[in-house]
């Protein structure tokens, strides 16, 4: 069996112009890779609502929406699955959930991480082809929009939860795929915490884990036989602010084949044009030029004291920027704040909540306790050097 999992999708800038012509036209490059795959997966790192529909919740970070038609991308990409477990699933609160899964239900796309309570988002889709079953997971780090006892959104990551998930869908399925979607924005490498949870997912019985969320490709691994990928990058996000940095627009589709005997991971490397008008899936010498990129971002993880000075330094700049961001007014405990004092109080919610960025400040603060800010800096600059990719 061959699953094919691309990143994150989101229209954005490019919503409402992708009419089943401009999405054809978009990912004809990428034909060939989307059919040979027995099931493509993707992020849907947005819902899809008509005007009026659904509320911007209070959150830090941009709310993300596409309209109902930008499903012509996923429909002429032929992907199977809508992965759902990502921090803008719930953006527009109970109202965008429900009309969102009610429109991949209609186009009968299959989704997973995200549900109408979270044993419907925790729950397994299971795919079968060629004598295989493979089920799949989807999860993601504990920002805004998780999914509650009673309250629809996304399949936030518990541990205990998840283990017992994959303990179930071992006993019905040849593999078990995790699908999840953390990590630190705009860092080239994962941090040291990053490695350990996906290394622990595996050792519960995961047969691979693929990951994303960061907007920038990240490395692989094939731990303990297991293939471990940590940011595949935006598969698809003309962003509506304009030109990104370069990084933002590269990214890798994972093809898994799978077979009785293990998993064999590929990687189809690509990158998207700034207003979203098509994925150029390199080829040749560029391929291999990007694949070589992909493998230096790789190297570091194997090496644990290594990867901790390189993310040490990373928390010199990102850490700094991110503590500036705690705050907190003891008004707030009065219990009927509005919806601006919400959005204030937001970004602090988000820094102890999601465990990258409640990683990130620890890391800052411990390197500050003990007077070793000044030791981490000059990773931040070799960090610098493995962002610029070579194409």
């Amino acid at each position: 069996m061959k699953l094919l999992f691309a990143g994150d999708f989101a229209p954005d800038a490019a919503s409402g112009k992708l009419t089943p012509k401009t999405a054809r036209k978009c990912l004809a490059a990428l034909s060939p890779v989307l059919k040979r795959a027995d099931f493509r997966i993707l992020n849907l790192e947005s819902v899809l609502i008509p005007d009026g529909v659904g509320e911007k919740i209070p959150k830090s970070g941009p709310n993300l929406r596409g309209v109902p038609e930008d499903i012509s991308f996923l429909l002429e990409g032929g992907f199977d699955v809508a992965a759902l477990a990502n921090n803008h699933f719930g953006d527009f609160g109970d109202e965008g959930v429900r009309a969102t899964l009610s429109l991949l239900k209609k186009h009968q796309i299959l989704t997973v991480g995200g549900g109408e309570n979270i044993e419907e988002a925790y729950r397994a889709v299971r795919l079968a082809a060629d004598g295989l079953r493979v089920s799949l997971l989807s999860v993601c780090e504990n920002e805004f929009g998780i999914a509650g006892k009673e309250k629809p959104g996304a399949a936030g990551f518990d541990l205990a939860r998840l283990a017992g998930r994959i303990g179930e869908e071992k006993k019905v399925s040849d593999a078990v795929i995790v699908f999840f979607h953390g990590g630190n924005e705009q860092n080239p490498l994962p941090a040291p915490a990053t490695v350990d949870r996906y290394r622990i997912l595996t050792e519960l019985g995961a047969d691979a884990v693929i990951a994303g969320h960061t907007h920038c490709i990240q490395g692989y691994e094939i731990y303990k036989c297991k293939p471990i990928v940590y940011s595949m990058g935006n598969f698809y996000f003309p962003h509506r602010k304009g030109t990104m940095r370069k990084p933002w627009y590269y990214g890798y589709m994972c093809e898994l084949e799978i077979t009785k005997d293990g998993i064999v991971p590929t990687l189809h490397p690509y990158r998207f044009s700034e207003k979203g008008e098509e994925i150029r899936l390199f080829s040749g010498e560029e391929r291999e030029t990007l694949l070589r990129y992909i493998d230096t971002l790789s190297a570091p993880i194997g090496d644990r004291e290594l990867l901790t000075k390189y993310f040490e330094g990373w928390c010199t700049t990102s850490g700094v920027a991110y503590a500036d961001g705690v705050r907190y007014d003891h008004d707030y405990e009065r219990g009927d704040l509005s919806f601006d004092d919400l959005c204030r109080l937001a970004p602090t919610k988000n820094l102890f909540g999601c465990e990258s960025h409640a990683y990130l400040l620890r890391t800052l603060l411990s390197l500050e306790m003990e007077n070793r800010f000044e030791e981490a800096v000059p990773y931040r600059e070799k960090l610098a050097a493995l962002e610029e990719i070579p194409i």
